[in-house]
């Protein structure tokens, strides 16, 4: 039991670990959006993927239209 134990918390540390590296991406180097801006991105669009895909407007919606121009801009940038 006590490997068992020691084995799956080792396990869930590498995943948490693992799972924040995966986090990080390239909504982390445009200038003027944090963390809880890109937190209610992630919340809305799930990836950067859907993001690139989104309307300026439903950007907008999510975060305010000035920031989702910046935004939107970058992702144009930096394909």
């Amino acid at each position: 039991h006590m490997r068992n134990e020691a084995h799956r918390f080792g396990i869930a540390h590498y995943r948490s670990r693992h799972r924040k590296a995966l986090t990080k991406s390239a909504l982390e180097d445009i200038p003027g959006v944090g963390s809880a801006t890109i937190e209610k991105l992630m919340k809305e669009f799930k990836s950067v993927k859907r993001l690139r895909e989104a309307k300026l407007e439903d950007i907008g919606a999510v975060i305010g239209q000035k920031k989702a121009e910046v935004v939107v801009q970058f992702l144009l940038d930096h394909p």
